[in-house]
């Protein structure tokens, strides 16, 4: 997250003024191997169009289109971090490290059969973080197959995350209720943890 006002941006190769306003959610979607940031359009679009800010990097060693290394997956997060510092940047803000600065309530979403990243591995992640957290386990499911509209686990990842950023960006709380119910389906989903 960053808070708009004062500092200046590069864009287009030159700097800007970086607007006045309030402090924005930022989403990073990161591709997959093999794939690309337009991929994943149909994720993306829905909550840049409710007004989050939604980056999506293309990782220089994993994506489509470039010789695929898979020892180049877990330099992932790092570019992430990279984007997310850089934007951070935007008004001049510091970001902590790790799970430094303002408590943030977190949402995870893993399928527990993802043979890319293993399910124990997003769940290692999720105890270190402090603050209130959910955990929405895709039962069955592999890397990002849910992903894709029509497809099964598809409507119970989309309406808890859509919900989560809604309530966290317009402090909606009827869509923080409506997450539980959201992220339920016997055999398809399930909701563990507390936001």
């Amino acid at each position: 997250m960053w808070r708009g006002g004062g500092g200046a941006a590069a864009r287009g190769g030159r700097e800007v003024a970086v607007a006045d306003g309030p402090r924005f959610a930022l989403i990073v979607d990161s591709h997959g191997l093999g794939s690309r940031p337009e991929d994943a359009k149909q994720l993306t679009t829905r909550p840049a169009a409710d007004g989050f800010v939604v980056v999506a990097p293309m990782c220089p060693h994993t994506h489509k289109g470039a010789p695929v290394e898979r020892a180049g997956l877990p330099n992932q997060p790092a570019d992430a971090w990279a984007v997310v510092d850089a934007v951070s940047r935007l008004d001049g803000a510091r970001r902590g490290i790790a799970f430094g600065g303002p408590a943030a309530s977190t949402l995870f979403v893993h399928g527990s059969a993802d043979p890319i990243v293993p399910c124990a591995t997003g769940r290692a992640t999720y105890d270190r973080v402090p603050w209130p957290k959910a955990f929405l386990t895709l039962t069955r499911l592999d890397h990002g197959s849910y992903l894709c509209a029509g497809r099964r686990g598809y409507a119970q990842r989309m309406a808890p995350v859509t919900d989560f950023l809604r309530w966290r960006r317009y402090l909606d709380q009827r869509a923080r209720h409506r997450i539980p119910a959201d992220a339920q389906r016997p055999g398809v989903a399930r909701l563990t943890g507390h936001l």
